[in-house]
C-alpha cells in the first residue's frame, strides 16, 4: 500500500483512526504509513478515547458509530479543512429542459438544491 501513495501526489485529507488493539492491523505501521502520506492525520484510539458512544473499543473498526464518527471528525479538523483551498470544488449549475419544464440545478450551498420551473 505505501507504494500506491509515491505514484501520485495526495491532494485529499486524510484522518485516520485506528485502534491501539487492533489485531488485524498493527497501529503503529499505520501510523507509519500515515506519516508518509501529505495531509494524512493519523489518531490513534486507545482504550482511554473508548467513550461508548463513538468509539465503542479499540479493536478493529473500533465498533465505532460511524455517523458520530463523521460528526466528530468534522468539527474537530473543520477549521483545518476550511482554509484548505483544494476543497473548494467548483460544480457548474445544470439546466435540462424537457417539454415544458425546466429543472435547475446548482451547487452554491455545497449540496445539490434542485429548482423546477414550468415553461
Amino acid at each position: 500500500m505505501p507504494s500506491l501513495y509515491r505514484q501520485f501526489e495526495n491532494q485529499c485529507h486524510i484522518i485516520s483512526f485506528h485502534g491501539t488493539n487492533d489485531s488485524f492491523d498493527n497501529f503503529l505501521e499505520k501510523e507509519k504509513f500515515c506519516s508518509d502520506v501529505k495531509q494524512c492525520i493519523f489518531k490513534p484510539i486507545s482504550e482511554q478515547e473508548v467513550d461508548g458512544e463513538i468509539f465503542k473499543s479499540s479493536n478493529h473498526g473500533l465498533d465505532a458509530d460511524f455517523l458520530e464518527l463523521f460528526d466528530f471528525a468534522y468539527k474537530q479538523y473543520s477549521g483545518e479543512l476550511k482554509n484548505n483551498k483544494l476543497l473548494i470544488i467548483p460544480i457548474p449549475s445544470i439546466i435540462y429542459e424537457i417539454r415544458n419544464t425546466q429543472y435547475n440545478i446548482t451547487y452554491e450551498t455545497g449540496i445539490p438544491m434542485l429548482e423546477i420551473k414550468m415553461l
